[in-house]
């Protein structure tokens, strides 16, 4: 099972970063199903845990995408500002600011307590290198990508 997920990442890879060097973005839903072949594979997930890991996973992962979405927001508009604030708006960012990143502990914590009767906690341990990782090599494929 391992060696099917391994395989189907590499061809995703393979077919998502350098045949299709024209676009300068991947596709969402090709990143997500890589993702998923990534996280699945280093998690060495059986397919009864990937069935109940996923939908668990996603439902969080949206969630803090929501939290990383206000950030964003609030940061944009600053930089639409040429960053010039009041004390009172900087004051309100940086509460909004460390509100989000408690949200986002907060959401990560709910993961970890949800994730704890479907996988191990070696599994859950590898969970957060994995995604680490997966982002590390993300974002050197679209840094080969941009040069090519």
């Amino acid at each position: 099972m391992k060696k099917f997920y391994y395989i189907l990442l590499l061809s995703f890879m393979l077919l998502g970063f350098s045949a299709d060097a024209q676009r300068q973005r991947p596709n969402p839903g090709e990143i997500e199903a890589q993702k998923t072949a990534f996280i699945t594979n280093n998690l060495d997930l059986t397919p009864e845990q990937a069935q109940k890991f996923w939908p668990i996973y996603n439902a969080s992962e949206k969630r803090m995408e929501s939290i990383r979405r206000q950030q964003r927001e609030a940061l944009m508009k600053v930089r639409l500002n040429g960053g010039a604030v009041s004390d009172s708006e900087a004051w309100d960012l940086i509460e909004n600011l460390m509100s989000w990143e408690q949200s986002m502990l907060d959401e990560r914590k709910n993961l970890v307590a949800q994730l704890k009767g479907v996988v191990s906690p070696q599994q859950i341990l590898k969970l957060k290198r994995a995604e680490e990782e997966f982002k590390r090599r993300l974002l050197q494929a679209m840094q080969r990508r941009r040069k090519n």
